[in-house]
C-alpha cells in the first residue's frame, strides 16, 4: 500500500495519503473508539464480520456505482459474498485466501516421506515419524505444531481450521437470515478436540514447552503446521535457507477450511469519501496487488487477472491461491457477537488442551464440547442472533 500511496500522490498533486498500521488487536481497539467518536479513518482494511457493528451503527459507506460495477466484474461470487451484508455491498474486496499446510521437506525426507499429509490418518502418522525427542523423552522438535495459547480468538480460529474438514463449524446460519447456532456439539467438534489431545498426550507430537507457529518453522523446530499465506513472506525474510513446501489442508470427512476475505472500507463520516473510494480502486492495480503478494505473502481476491508470473517466481503460493475441488468453505458469522464467541470458546479450549485426563476419555471430551457449544448459543441469544 505504501508504494500505491506514493504513486497516487505523485499523480494527484495536493493530495496527501497517510498510512498507519497496527497489530490486529490494537487496531480493533482503535477503531472501536474512533469510529463512534467521529474520528475514524477515511479508508480502512478489515473483514466483514468485524465491521457488522459499525455497519449496524451507520458508520460504513456503501460503494458508489462505479466501485460496485468493478466488484461485480473483477471478483468471484464467493468474495463478493464476503463483502455483502443484508443484501448490500459494504466494501471493496481486497485480500482473500485459503489456509494452507507448511511442511519441512528435509525433515520429511529424513523420515522417508515425500509428500505432505493428505488426510488426518497421514497427519498422525507423519507427525509421529517426524517428531524428535530429547534424552528424557520430551518433545524437542514437533511433528505437528498446534495453536495452544496466545491471543484470544486466534486459538479458536485455528481449532476451527481443523474442525471444518472434520464436518463441523463454530456457528452456522439458521433458517432466518442473520441468525446462527452452534454447529460443533457433534462428532466433528468432539473429534477435533480428541485430535488435539491425542497429538499432545497419546502420540506426543507436540508440546507446550517448545516453539510454535511460524517461528517454529523458521527455527526448524517443527515439521508441520497450518496457517495463512503470509508465512511464505515471513520465511523469505527470516529463514530463507529453510527447505519447506506448501500444501492444501488435509481432508477429514470433507475437503474444507476457512474461506477468508478482507475488504477496503470507507468511513461514512469521512469528508473525503469520493477520494477514499478513488484511492481504494487505485490500490487494486495489478502492480500493487502482485507487489504485496511477492513481498509480504498476503493474497488478493481479484479473479480477473493472471497470477502465473507470481507462481513462477514463488511456486509455493499456488496452493494458497488455488481452490481445491469440492471445497467447503466456512466464513465468520455476520453478527456483533462473533469476536466474543471465538474468544470465549478459546477460553474453554486452552484448559482442555492442558488436561491429559482427556486421553481416551470420550465422555470428558463430550462434556467440554457440549458446554462450549451451549456458551456459543447463549452468546448468540444475548445478541439477538440465535436461530435454529
Amino acid at each position: 500500500k505504501d508504494m500505491g500511496a506514493q504513486d497516487f500522490m505523485a499523480e494527484n498533486p495536493g493530495v496527501k495519503v497517510e498510512i498507519s498500521s497496527f497489530p490486529l488487536r490494537e487496531f480493533e481497539r482503535k477503531l472501536a473508539v474512533a469510529m463512534p467518536a467521529g474520528t475514524g479513518p477515511d479508508l480502512y482494511y478489515f473483514d466483514l464480520s468485524f465491521n457488522v457493528k459499525f455497519i449496524d451503527a451507520g458508520l460504513v459507506a456503501n460503494p458508489p456505482a462505479n466501485v460496485e460495477a468493478f466488484i461485480k466484474k473483477g471478483f468471484a461470487e464467493a468474495f463478493q459474498d464476503l463483502a455483502t451484508y443484508k443484501g448490500k455491498l459494504w466494501g471493496l474486496p481486497y485480500g482473500g485466501e485459503l489456509k494452507v499446510a507448511y511442511w519441512n521437506t528435509d525433515m520429511y525426507a529424513e523420515a522417508g516421506l515425500d509428500h505432505a499429509p493428505t488426510n488426518w490418518d497421514e497427519v498422525i502418522d507423519f507427525g509421529r515419524k517426524t517428531t524428535k525427542y530429547d534424552a528424557s523423552g520430551n518433545v524437542a522438535r514437533s511433528g505437528v505444531s498446534l495453536r495452544l495459547s496466545g491471543g484470544g480468538s486466534g486459538i479458536a480460529e485455528k481449532f476451527w481450521m481443523w474442525m471444518i474438514p472434520a464436518g463441523g463449524t463454530i456457528a452456522e446460519a439458521g433458517k432466518e437470515a442473520g441468525k446462527y447456532h452452534a454447529a460443533y456439539d457433534n462428532e466433528a467438534g468432539r473429534n477435533t478436540l480428541k485430535l488435539y489431545i491425542d497429538f499432545l498426550y497419546k502420540y506426543k507430537v507436540d508440546s507446550f514447552k517448545i516453539k510454535h507457529d511460524a517461528e517454529a518453522l523458521a527455527l526448524e523446530q517443527t515439521a508441520y503446521f497450518q496457517r495463512e499465506s503470509w508465512v511464505i513472506g515471513y520465511m523469505k525474510e527470516h529463514a530463507p535457507n529453510v527447505k519447506y513446501d506448501v500444501a492444501q489442508l488435509p481432508v477429514g470427512t470433507r475437503v474444507g477450511g476457512p474461506a477468508m476475505g478482507t475488504n477496503l472500507n470507507v468511513y461514512s463520516k469521512s469528508k473525503m469519501q469520493d477520494l477514499a473510494w478513488e484511492f481504494a480502486l487505485y490500490l487494486e492495480n495489478e502492480k500493487y496487488l502482485k507487489a504485496i503478494i511477492n513481498d509480504v505473502g498476503w493474497l488478493t481476491s481479484r479473479s480477473d487477472i493472471s497470477y502465473e508470473d507470481v507462481f513462477q517466481k514463488e511456486p509455493r503460493l499456488r496452493a494458497a491461491m488455488t481452490m481445491p475441488e469440492n471445497f467447503h468453505g466456512e466464513s465468520y458469522p455476520l453478527t456483533t457477537a462473533t469476536d466474543e464467541i471465538y474468544t470465549k470458546l478459546a477460553d474453554k479450549l486452552v484448559p482442555a488442551f492442558q488436561d491429559a485426563s482427556l486421553v481416551d476419555n470420550p465422555a470428558g471430551i463430550a462434556k467440554i464440547i457440549s458446554a462450549a457449544a451451549k456458551q456459543t448459543n447463549d452468546i448468540l441469544k444475548e445478541a439477538g442472533a440465535y436461530g435454529e
